[in-house]
């Protein structure tokens, strides 16, 4: 079986998804959909990465794809690759809800799970209709907490045409993120700013990531995220306030580094267990 990765870059993740693909007695490869050509006619279609045929893979782990890197190339490649038969980890329908934040608030609210207020605003009149506050602005594909920051005020919105506005929740630099895999949770972390003022506690942003025991709350509702999300693969970012969880986020295609560290699982090797079965 041929099992690829299609990412932006080949980082730590995806260094340690393909070892994993190797050890199970599989082969796999690594992909940038911008590297990709294409030959299309009647007699069937061909694929070359760079300059060397490319072998059209079983299952394509897609950590990425619809990227605003990526752009068109990923949507091009992906598509393609499942009109020729490839199961798609996640599927397609579920990586467009995921990568679109907006679609993400609609869709966990529909399914009656805890988000925070969130509004997409074309018209800056409506500004006035914000009865909140603190605000919380954020990139509507942003990843990693890059882009996100609070503010008191309407006026102080920058360029409200390109981000989301968020209800601010209270956690005292504190959120938890749980890793899920199928129908299996992996394990919870708790991540905790260690700067003074910085109440995003990404890791990527230097929150340092704690084991904590993963209540069965807090494994509902990271399930219930998932499944709502139709993903096989996510990391559920909650946050607790008042004695209850919120979603945060629900990440399609979440780094694990920290996670691995700190929980000692190997969670490359849970995703290549799940994608065989499938």
């Amino acid at each position: 079986m041929k099992i690829d990765v299609v990412a932006d870059e080949l980082d730590r993740e995806g260094k340690l998804l393909l070892e994993e693909i190797e050890k199970s007695g599989n082969e796999g490869e690594y992909v940038h959909a911008n590297d990709i050509s294409y030959f299309i006619k009647e007699e069937g279609i061909e694929l070359y990465n760079k300059n060397e045929k490319y072998k059209i893979p079983d299952i394509l782990i897609a950590r990425s794809g619809f990227t605003r890197e990526m752009g068109k190339s990923g949507r091009v490649f992906i598509l393609t690759l499942e009109n020729l038969g490839t199961k798609i980890i996640d599927n397609v329908n579920s990586i467009l809800r995921a990568q679109e934040k907006t679609i993400t608030a609609a869709t966990l609210i529909s399914k009656k799970i805890p988000y925070p207020y969130t509004i997409n605003l074309k018209s800056k009149k409506l500004l006035k209709k914000i009865d909140f506050s603190p605000i919380v602005a954020k990139p509507e594909g942003g990843r990693r907490g890059q882009g996100v920051y609070k503010v008191d005020s309407t006026s102080e919105i920058e360029d409200f045409d390109s981000i989301l506005l968020q209800e601010f929740i209270p956690s005292n630099g504190r959120d938890f993120r749980v890793f899920c895999v199928g129908d299996k949770c992996l394990g919870a972390i708790s991540r905790t700013s260690q700067k003074k003022d910085e109440w995003r506690s990404n890791v990527a942003l230097g929150g340092k990531p704690e084991v904590v025991k993963l209540k069965p709350e807090m494994k509902k509702l990271a399930l219930k995220a998932k499944k709502a999300m139709g993903l096989d693969i996510a990391g559920v970012d909650l946050i607790e306030n008042n004695s209850s969880y919120s979603v945060l986020e629900v990440n399609r295609s979440p780094q694990f580094g920290g996670f691995m560290e700190a929980t000692g699982v190997n969670v490359a090797k849970e995703i290549i267990d799940f994608v065989l079965r499938q």
